[in-house]
Protein backbone atom coordinates (compact mmCIF):
# COMPACT_ATOMS: atom_id res chain seq x y z
CA UNK A 1 0.00 0.00 0.00
CA UNK A 2 2.78 2.37 1.11
CA UNK A 3 4.50 2.18 -2.25
CA UNK A 4 1.52 2.87 -4.75
CA UNK A 5 0.65 5.82 -2.09
CA UNK A 6 3.57 7.37 -2.59
CA UNK A 7 3.97 7.08 -6.38
CA UNK A 8 0.38 8.44 -6.72
CA UNK A 9 1.72 11.06 -4.25
CA UNK A 10 5.15 12.11 -6.66
CA UNK A 11 3.11 11.48 -9.49
CA UNK A 12 0.76 14.91 -8.41
CA UNK A 13 3.28 16.74 -6.56
CA UNK A 14 6.52 16.35 -8.75
CA UNK A 15 5.01 15.29 -12.14
CA UNK A 16 2.07 17.62 -11.73
CA UNK A 17 -0.59 15.07 -12.93
CA UNK A 18 -4.19 15.55 -11.85
CA UNK A 19 -5.20 12.74 -9.11
CA UNK A 20 -6.94 10.27 -11.91
CA UNK A 21 -3.79 9.88 -13.55
CA UNK A 22 -2.06 9.60 -10.75
CA UNK A 23 -3.85 6.93 -9.34
CA UNK A 24 -3.83 4.68 -12.93
CA UNK A 25 -0.23 5.28 -14.41
CA UNK A 26 1.60 2.13 -14.17
CA UNK A 27 3.48 1.18 -11.04
CA UNK A 28 6.43 -1.20 -9.24
CA UNK A 29 7.42 -2.56 -6.14
CA UNK A 30 10.19 -3.65 -4.40
CA UNK A 31 10.50 -5.24 -0.88
CA UNK A 32 13.80 -6.86 -1.26
CA UNK A 33 16.98 -5.59 -2.55
CA UNK A 34 17.75 -5.81 -6.10
CA UNK A 35 13.98 -7.60 -7.02
CA UNK A 36 11.40 -5.07 -8.91
CA UNK A 37 7.67 -6.38 -9.88
CA UNK A 38 6.30 -4.41 -12.41
CA UNK A 39 3.41 -4.13 -14.11
CA UNK A 40 2.65 -5.75 -17.44
CA UNK A 41 1.84 -2.02 -19.18
CA UNK A 42 5.99 -0.96 -18.55
CA UNK A 43 7.82 -1.91 -21.59
CA UNK A 44 10.16 -4.67 -22.18
CA UNK A 45 12.92 -2.15 -22.87
CA UNK A 46 12.59 -0.64 -19.65
CA UNK A 47 12.84 -3.87 -17.70
CA UNK A 48 15.76 -4.73 -19.24
CA UNK A 49 17.41 -2.31 -18.80
CA UNK A 50 16.64 -2.75 -15.20
CA UNK A 51 17.93 -6.15 -15.35
CA UNK A 52 20.89 -4.72 -17.22
CA UNK A 53 21.47 -2.97 -14.21
CA UNK A 54 21.68 -6.24 -12.11
CA UNK A 55 17.96 -6.03 -10.54
CA UNK A 56 15.65 -9.44 -10.85
CA UNK A 57 12.79 -8.05 -12.71
CA UNK A 58 9.19 -9.89 -12.36
CA UNK A 59 5.61 -8.86 -13.92
CA UNK A 60 3.12 -8.82 -11.51
CA UNK A 61 -0.54 -7.78 -12.69
CA UNK A 62 -1.39 -7.29 -8.81
CA UNK A 63 -0.86 -3.60 -7.23
CA UNK A 64 -2.55 -2.03 -4.36
CA UNK A 65 -5.74 -0.03 -5.54
CA UNK A 66 -4.88 3.62 -4.96
CA UNK A 67 -8.97 5.96 -4.23
CA UNK A 68 -7.86 9.56 -3.24
CA UNK A 69 -9.01 13.00 -2.95
CA UNK A 70 -7.34 16.06 -3.97
CA UNK A 71 -8.31 19.46 -2.19
CA UNK A 72 -6.92 22.55 -4.71
CA UNK A 73 -6.16 25.24 -3.15
CA UNK A 74 -9.13 27.06 -3.91
CA UNK A 75 -11.06 24.49 -2.13
CA UNK A 76 -12.44 21.92 -4.71
CA UNK A 77 -11.94 18.53 -4.62
CA UNK A 78 -10.92 16.23 -7.56
CA UNK A 79 -10.86 12.53 -7.38
CA UNK A 80 -8.85 9.85 -8.66
CA UNK A 81 -10.28 6.17 -8.48
CA UNK A 82 -8.07 3.75 -9.50
CA UNK A 83 -9.15 1.90 -12.58
CA UNK A 84 -7.37 -1.43 -10.81
CA UNK A 85 -10.15 -1.92 -8.86
CA UNK A 86 -13.11 -1.06 -11.33
CA UNK A 87 -13.10 2.87 -11.78
CA UNK A 88 -14.58 3.48 -8.48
Amino acid sequence: IITAVTQALVNVIDHGMDMGTAVAVPRFHSEEEQVLFLEPTFSEDIAEDLRQRGNDVQRSTYMSRVQAIRIAEDGTLEAGADPRGGAG
